[in-house]
């Protein structure tokens, strides 16, 4: 005779996979949180690879975040001079695409028009204002068709191990919502471009020598006051949980 499952051994099999999937998720969703982090890391360095080759081509000059008044092209991110120049390959920062080099693959970027507008963020310079970082400021630009934009000029940077230039960022309003943005604030000047501690309570952060590391909120404030930034300022940001601090 042919022996089948009774309805209560059918139940503790079942509850017993309950058990072991509740168990697994977590563990799950943990590798996964720190395969996402690694990865935005490697794309992090890759962006500041071809800055760094970007700055040698160009005097120790950083590539210009510059607005132009009266067109649609307003406000075009800084990284945009390094696909238009040679330095990163446009099928990696392609806006088809679902994962580019220039994002983090834990955040659901929007369509930015090509203007890479969503990226890794990089500290907003400000004319007086409680934003500005001046040791990397060379000097305010107005060029041609009314473009601006500061000038960062890398060779005034001393420890560049220890100087912060760019983080993961977060916009929570405008033109695009819970996505990155290519400028940072540092203060509340506006409430949505700040850094973003998204990868479990800490943020990759870009330093000027071309390495990335990886930052919990207190060890960013510290990289801000002891690097060329001397900045001690009043930081606001994102926590992992988006909620502005």
């Amino acid at each position: 005779m042919k022996k089948q499952f009774t309805l209560i051994e059918l139940l503790v099999v079942i509850a017993i996979i309950a058990i072991l999937a509740g168990m697994l998720l977590p563990a799950l969703g943990k590798a996964r949180d720190r395969a996402r982090a690694t990865k935005c890391m490697g794309n992090q360095k890759a962006v500041l690879t071809a800055i760094m080759f970007y700055v040698d081509d160009f005097n120790g000059y950083y590539p210009l975040n510059f607005y132009q008044e009266g067109h649609d092209m307003a406000n075009w991110g800084w990284l945009r001079h390094l696909p238009e120049n040679g330095y990163i390959d446009y099928n990696l920062v392609s806006y088809n695409k679902k994962e580019r080099v220039h994002t983090c693959p834990a955040v659901n970027n929007k369509e930015d028009n090509k203007n890479m507008k969503v990226s890794f963020g990089r500290f907003e310079m400000k004319e007086n204002s409680t934003d500005r970082i001046d040791p990397y400021v060379a000097t305010y630009l107005t060029h041609h068709d009314n473009m601006k934009g500061y000038l960062l000029q890398f060779n005034k940077i001393i420890n560049a191990s220890g100087t912060v230039i760019g983080s993961e960022s977060y916009i929570n309003s405008g033109s695009f919502p819970d996505t990155q943005s290519h400028s940072i604030y540092l203060t509340k000047g506006n409430t949505y471009s700040h850094i973003h501690i998204r990868h479990n309570n800490r943020a990759n952060m870009m330093m000027a020598d071309g390495h990335v590391e990886a930052a919990d909120i207190n060890s960013i404030k510290k990289l801000l006051e002891t690097g060329d930034t001397k900045y001690t300022g009043t930081l606001n940001y994102y926590d992992m949980n988006k909620n502005y601090k």
